[in-house]
């Protein structure tokens, strides 16, 4: 990695971000995290939303899917923080919006690992 890795500084498992970048430390977080990951649609919905912010209603349209599906998506990004909702006043009521600030990932089997891989070992 160019430049000091956002990384660097974490010593124990979990999934962390900083700046838009998830540091991902220890067997059973590589598999949330890549289960969230895992699907073209939610891969999609992260690029939209590398764009801004979208209403669910957006999303759906934009990706040919019931908003029932996109909402199942992104709660599944939601459980691993990738994406977060709020909720806004609308014209006809509260619409929900999700927003990202996901930008890339550093994933390591231990903290060990992850040093290894920002080049502070």
């Amino acid at each position: 990695m160019t430049g000091k890795c956002p990384c660097s500084d974490i010593d124990k498992e979990g999934i962390f971000e900083r700046n838009g970048v998830y540091c991902v430390v220890g067997p059973r977080y590589i598999y949330t995290f890549t289960q969230a990951l895992a699907s073209e649609t939610r891969i999609r919905i992260l690029e939209l939303l590398e764009e801004g912010v979208g209403s669910l209603d957006e999303i759906s349209e934009r990706l040919g899917q019931s908003k029932a599906n996109i909402s199942n998506q992104i709660k599944r990004l939601e459980d691993v923080g990738l994406v977060y909702g709020f909720y806004e006043a609308g014209r006809r009521g509260i619409k929900k919006r999700v927003k990202s600030s996901f930008k890339a990932a550093v994933i390591a089997l231990s903290p060990e690992g992850l040093r290894a891989a920002c080049g502070s070992e």
